[in-house]
């Protein structure tokens, strides 16, 4: 069980490639980055799958069937705004 600390703040359900993530984030593409820079950090280029798009779900727009609650964005493009070289 998670408390809520910011009303600002949402949880995502992020999935790229072979791995996925829960993240707590005010947008998505926030998730995306929290999500990208555990995961690299996280895993060797051997062990991770990163596919050219990346997937971020609000958790709770799902639930209530709101519209825009998915976001695509590609993983390059976060990659590079993380600084990392893969």
């Amino acid at each position: 069980m998670v408390k809520k600390i910011s009303l600002n703040k949402k949880f995502y359900y992020v999935q790229c490639g072979d791995w996925d993530s829960v993240t707590v984030a005010c947008s998505h593409k926030e998730a995306c980055l929290n999500a990208m820079e555990k995961a690299l950090d996280q895993f060797t280029k051997e062990e991770i799958e990163i596919t050219e798009v990346m997937v971020s779900s609000n958790c709770d727009g799902i639930l209530n069937d709101e519209e825009n609650s998915t976001e695509a964005f590609l993983s390059e493009k976060i990659i590079k705004e993380l600084s990392y070289e893969y």
